[in-house]
């Protein structure tokens, strides 16, 4: 159902699936507009997509160069459940990855510092493996590899390509926004490459300087196309799908978008460093809310880079 409402002298329709039940519940239900019959309808027909409500549940870090502190964080990503759930922070300008235990915030570990091999250089993008391996981007053009416990393994990478954003697949392949090159590259996990996705345009199914990839577990792919404005869609083979966004400062424009992660329920969440928040658009591309200082879901976000989510839909 939708409504429409003046609001001094403008005239709006809201669609009432469409809108939280805590914004029906103060605003609609004390209005007298509808029966309470009706509202029992809309009630039952909400969709839950729009109808929750981000909050912080936890922080991780402050500011600086000791621990447990970050002086740039560029990029997250999450691994495991329950007491043995780990977060992994890239800090770009600190040059290593902290890596905290979720439920009790600690760090338990950091990579990247130490001297030799696995040193890292203004590292961008972090994904873990099946396996709980953690991999690494890093400004030296190439990915590092580290395992459970933080001990280097290897890498892979030559100059020419610039991987950023990272992702793995069902299938176990590493999916990296070349932001560079302005592609995504498909590789396995010990760096041969497997496929291609996009080169440099403005078209359906091209970049321009892609920060960020992730893969949901119905094998689709989204990127954050960033000088284009945009996330773009594809399916697990490389097929376009859909664009979503545009430049600007309306509900589901971008700025500046940079970071892209896939919810439990297909939903999409992108990061706009710029605005400030993160933007929610459901699997069909439609906007659903903004998370940030004057978003839906209001909480104080500053310049927002890395996004991820886990199994619960955190």
């Amino acid at each position: 159902g939708r409504l429409c409402v003046e609001v001094g002298d403008v005239v709006g329709m809201l669609d009432l699936g469409k809108l939280s039940r805590r914004y029906i519940g103060e605003a609609v239900e004390g209005s007298g507009l509808l029966s309470g019959e009706r509202l029992g309808e809309i009630y039952a027909g909400l969709s839950i997509g729009y109808d929750r409500v981000f909050d912080v549940e936890r922080t991780f870090g402050s500011c600086g160069s000791g621990t447990e502190q970050f002086i740039d964080v560029a990029h997250v990503a999450v691994h495991g459940e329950g007491a043995n759930q780990r977060v992994a922070c890239a800090d770009y300008e600190g040059g290593r990855v902290l890596i905290f235990n979720v439920e009790s915030g600690e760090c338990v570990y950091s990579v990247g510092q130490s001297e030799g091999p696995g040193q890292l250089t203004r590292p961008r993008g972090v994904a873990f493996n099946g396996r709980g391996e953690l991999f690494v981007s890093d400004s030296l053009h190439r990915i590092v590899v580290y395992d459970r416990e933080g001990a280097y393994v290897r890498e892979f990478g030559t100059r020419g390509s610039k991987p950023h954003g990272l992702a793995f697949t069902g299938e176990g392949e590493l999916a990296v926004a070349d932001y560079g090159n302005d592609r995504v590259q498909v590789l396995r996990e010990d760096g041969t490459f497997v496929r291609s996705i996009g080169s440099r345009g403005t078209g359906e199914g091209l970049f321009i300087a892609p920060l960020d990839v992730c893969v949901c577990g119905d094998s689709r792919i989204a990127v954050a196309d960033n000088r284009n404005d945009r996330v773009q869609v594809f399916e697990g083979g490389g097929g376009f799908l859909r664009s979503i966004g545009s430049f600007g400062d309306g509900p589901g424009q971008f700025e500046n978008v940079f970071g892209v992660a896939f919810g439990t329920g297909g939903e999409i969440l992108a990061t706009d460093s710029v605005r400030g928040g993160v933007q929610v658009f459901d699997g069909k591309g439609l906007f659903v809310q903004r998370i940030g200082r004057d978003g839906d879901s209001v909480m104080g976000l500053v310049k927002p880079r890395g996004v991820c989510t886990d199994g619960e839909g955190r």
